[in-house]
């Protein structure tokens, strides 16, 4: 469970537990940071999330405005999709930890 959403995990993407029985399509990459947050990827950019809303990571150094909001059933609302900048490069380790390059 995930601010009050349950998701289930296939091949490291994590679907939302509700897609059978409300159609929720959600799909995220969740990935945990050294401050015991999460980062959530979608579509190939990160979203850090600030009172409910979750911003390009890119936010504070290139001032990218993409933002998103996850619904009551765990979708994704897209409230600005266009993004700055290219989507950045992560790595898989073996250990399955994700690294920024």
């Amino acid at each position: 469970m995930w601010r009050g959403y349950t998701y289930s995990e296939n091949n490291g993407m994590y679907y939302c537990s509700s897609k059978s029985a409300i159609g929720c399509t959600a799909q995220y990459l969740l990935i945990p940071t050294r401050k015991g947050k999460h980062l959530v990827m979608y579509r190939g950019y990160t979203y850090s999330e600030t009172h409910g809303t979750y911003y390009c990571s890119s936010k504070t150094s290139i001032g990218c405005t993409a933002r998103i909001k996850l619904t009551k059933n765990g979708g994704i609302q897209i409230i600005s999709e266009e993004h700055s900048h290219s989507p950045p490069n992560y790595i898989k380790t073996t250990n399955g930890n994700y690294i920024r390059v």
